[in-house]
């Protein structure tokens, strides 16, 4: 299965008879775009004025706002069963929090924490990186209190950089194509790609005409949180 699944190709289900059930093993599914920063005395001091993924648009859409703390030191957690002086479970000591947490699947909650911490962003250049770590596990599980509260699991966000200064940073030839504007005919097998990776190279306007089938065109479009602007014809 692709995109995040595994599917053993050694199964042979062609004689098997369906519907069916799948029974999967997986880890709770967090999808977000930091939309703004605020400082300690409620300033912003940084916002997002790109276009949204189109996973993070529509009324479904939720909005919340947590808490984040900067740490001096780089982050380099390890597993919970291996932890050291500055891993998951020291960074999660003592925060649980029951009104910070939000519904999950399978009946799980959870809360999610920022650290903004000193990192290379550049060939002997420091910069800022944020760690997000979520907490997942059933309600009584932020509630050590209660008997048998139950565990919580702790999860890395994998924490997309989107900001075109960011994809500069690490391919500065590519710094030119920020003031370029492109026209591509055709969103087939040749067009949809190359729509993809002028867009995740930080192409200025994407303008394309093609006469395929609109979810052809939507899918060529529908490049996340990298803030190209597309212009369909």
């Amino acid at each position: 299965m692709r995109n995040g699944g595994q599917l053993n190709d050694a199964w042979s289900l062609l004689e098997v008879k369906a519907p069916g059930r799948l029974k999967l093993a997986s880890n709770p599914v967090f999808c977000a775009v930091v939309k703004s920063v605020l400082d300690a005395d409620g300033k912003e001091v940084a916002a997002w004025n790109g276009p949204m993924p189109s996973v993070l648009q529509g009324d479904a859409v939720e909005e919340m706002e947590i808490s984040w703390e900067r740490r001096d030191n780089e982050l380099l957690p390890t597993p919970l069963s291996q932890d050291q002086s500055v891993g998951l479970g020291e960074l999660l000591r003592g925060r649980n929090n029951p009104a910070a947490c939000f519904d999950l699947a399978q009946s799980k909650r959870g809360q999610l924490h920022a650290f903004l911490y000193p990192t290379e962003t550049q060939f002997r250049k420091q910069g800022d990186s944020w760690l997000f770590v979520l907490a997942a596990g059933k309600r009584n599980a932020f509630y050590p209190s209660k008997k048998d509260p139950g565990r919580v699991d702790a999860f890395i966000i994998k924490t997309l950089r989107a900001g075109h200064r960011d994809l500069i940073s690490r391919a500065p030839a590519i710094a030119g194509l920020a003031a370029k504007s492109v026209a591509l005919v055709g969103a087939g097998a040749v067009g949809a790609p190359l729509a993809i990776e002028l867009a995740r190279n930080g192409i200025g306007e994407l303008g394309r005409r093609s006469s395929a089938r609109p979810h052809a065109e939507e899918h060529a479009c529908s490049i996340p949180s990298l803030g190209t602007a597309c212009v369909q014809r």
